[in-house]
């Protein structure tokens, strides 16, 4: 949650304080004449658990801030249904809109956000490497008036991980989606570390869910461990993918 509260007090630094020329804000009937309401497009890339707890939360910060969705804020919530090429529609109609700000959750989301950032500044989460997406400058200094949080996996702890509860693997197959440049900055990462620990990577990658099964079933005849990153095709298909390793008796380690 600590991630979260980053993110709302970038998300309200941008909104309330210099973001609102380039908005729709306008007073509302409240307590406060000078308290005024403000739209926020809010835009992820798929459904799934862990990109719908990042919208939730936000959701309850903005509250415990004063802003709640109906009254002094309005949500435009918009689900790219796994499809990236439904998000620069999804962004046009946001500039269009001239909405306050825009959320936007995971990488390929965000990506899409980048190119209407001169019309309403860009937060970001569920994004592993801001830096090799091309989404900032540095982490330090993001420039171009989009910012927001990164959720880079701790690869070399999950190796370690893996060594510590299964210490026979000495292969270990990776499954992601390599159409995904947070997957892919994690799996590299991964890579090397495992390397360093003796460790054999073999790689298994898919568009969808059914060239990842396919993916996962071969590559679950052939390795020890499996692992995926935090990706977002994985993650909508995961209970189907878990199955194939779990019915191989091939141990499943995850970014999330």
């Amino acid at each position: 949650m600590n991630c979260m509260k980053k993110m709302l007090s970038t998300l309200c630094a941008a909104t309330l304080l210099a973001g609102c020329s380039a908005g729709t804000s306008t007073q509302t009937n409240t307590e406060s004449t000078d308290q005024k309401s403000y739209t926020i497009g809010v835009a992820q890339l798929v459904d799934h658990l862990s990109l719908n707890t990042i919208r939730d939360a936000m959701l309850d910060e903005f509250e415990e801030l004063g802003y709640k969705d109906g009254e002094n804020l309005t949500i435009d919530y918009q689900n790219a249904a796994g499809q990236i090429s439904n998000l620069d529609t999804i962004m046009s109609t946001y500039a269009s809109e001239d909405v306050d700000a825009i959320v936007a959750i995971a990488t390929p989301t965000a990506q899409a956000a980048q190119n209407y950032a001169d019309s309403a500044p860009v937060i970001f989460s569920a994004v592993s490497d801001p830096v090799s997406a091309g989404l900032v400058e540095t982490i330090e200094a993001p420039g171009g008036n989009i910012t927001g949080t990164s959720d880079e996996v701790q690869v070399d702890q999950i190796v370690d991980l893996i060594l510590e509860l299964t210490p026979e693997a000495k292969t270990v197959g990776v499954l992601y989606n390599a159409g995904e440049a947070n997957s892919v900055s994690n799996i590299k990462r991964f890579k090397e570390y495992a390397q360093t620990k003796g460790l054999t990577v073999e790689e298994a990658t898919g568009t969808d869910l059914t060239t990842l099964q396919q993916a996962a079933s071969v590559l679950a005849e052939k390795v020890d461990v499996m692992f995926s990153p935090n990706d977002n095709t994985v993650a909508q298909g995961f209970a189907a993918l878990s199955k194939i390793a779990l019915d191989a008796g091939v141990a499943y380690y995850v970014g999330a």
